[in-house]
């Protein structure tokens, strides 16, 4: 369900779909119903929802070409980080573009969501 997706840009609404089918195996698993949230469920659990796995496996990506000193790799990666959506994934997690972005930030930033909404 996620492969490639670090790599791809999804519109909102094609990522809500998606993280609504994430939620929809919580729901069958613990006995959910569809108006209840399983957030605090995927905290306990320890995993992510589907929006956070998407940040996760992006930032891997970009720590993996960040690490490169090919020419045309930094070349696209200068481009990328003039993209939008590329500042808005650093800005959500508050860290500087380029920064090396260790997976356990995003799961920290996801327990705080989980915490202000319970």
């Amino acid at each position: 369900m996620t492969y490639g997706l670090d790599a791809v840009s999804l519109t909102q609404p094609q990522l809500a779909k998606l993280n609504a089918c994430w939620n929809n195996i919580y729901r069958r698993i613990f006995g959910y119903r569809k108006w209840e949230s399983v957030k605090q469920v995927q905290l306990y659990c320890e995993r992510l929802d589907f929006f956070r796995i998407i940040d996760k496996y992006r930032f891997k990506f970009y720590n993996k070409l960040y690490q490169y000193s090919n020419y045309v790799v930094r070349q696209c990666l200068l481009n990328a980080e003039q993209n939008l959506e590329f500042r808005r994934l650093y800005f959500s997690y508050d860290v500087c573009v380029g920064d090396f972005v260790p997976s356990f930030c995003v799961y920290l930033r996801f327990c705080d969501i989980c915490c202000s909404v319970a």
